[in-house]
């Protein structure tokens, strides 16, 4: 992947990221990473917009995705502005075209959000997802089957009331929440009677924004 300038961006929850990607339409999931020249089918232009009023797109070309807190993604519906750090906007289209399979029950909630991940929620899915990673969250897809068997599906689950990533499946009325790494040990939540897997799957993980060290 090669980047279009030549700065690299540091995360600063003060600054805004303008992404523009030609995407697969049929890729599970989209990995974009800071990575030095050489040319590959993702193209990123990236641009930095300096600390600041924060300002929407002048384009409508763009899709803006906020970078919220994990408690706002997983019990907000519309993420307020004060659990919004920032925005992430990429090319209109990139995540529209993605196929939902959302729950009843999250009708109302806006779909995508994203999150930073910390080094404790990437603890067990490394390289997929390095620490300060932005997963972008598609909050109208709560099922626990891969969108694109059998590549599995990174999936955001509230556990104990904390955000977790893991691969997710769903066995005997039990969520099955496996790591990426084989040293860490596998999760099995069982649901109560009247619980669905979608009351603990927040989303699906669908885009990657990754620094390299």
């Amino acid at each position: 992947m090669e980047l279009s300038s030549p700065v690299r961006p540091d995360f600063n929850p003060r600054i805004s990221l303008i992404f523009c990607a030609a995407v697969a339409p049929s890729a599970s999931m989209v990995s974009i990473v800071f990575s030095l020249p050489r040319c590959s089918p993702l193209e990123i232009c990236l641009r930095s917009i300096s600390s600041g009023p924060r300002e929407a797109a002048s384009s409508i070309s763009h899709t803006a995705v906020p970078v919220v807190t994990p408690n706002a993604a997983i019990h907000d519906a519309v993420p307020p502005s004060s659990a919004t750090f920032d925005l992430v906007q990429l090319p209109l289209g990139v995540l529209e075209q993605m196929r939902s399979r959302r729950a009843t029950s999250r009708r109302g909630w806006s779909r995508f959000v994203s999150v930073r991940v910390t080094r404790q929620q990437a603890a067990g899915m490394q390289p997929m997802l390095p620490p300060e990673t932005i997963a972008v969250l598609d909050r109208h897809y709560n099922s626990p089957v891969a969108y694109q068997p059998p590549q599995p599906s990174i999936f955001a689950v509230r556990v104990r009331n904390a955000l977790q990533f893991r691969l997710a499946e769903f066995e005997n009325n039990r969520l099955i929440l496996r790591p990426f790494e084989l040293n860490y040990p596998v999760q099995l939540i069982a649901l109560g009677p009247h619980e669905m897997p979608s009351d603990l799957i927040i989303g699906r993980v669908c885009l990657t924004i990754a620094p390299i060290p």
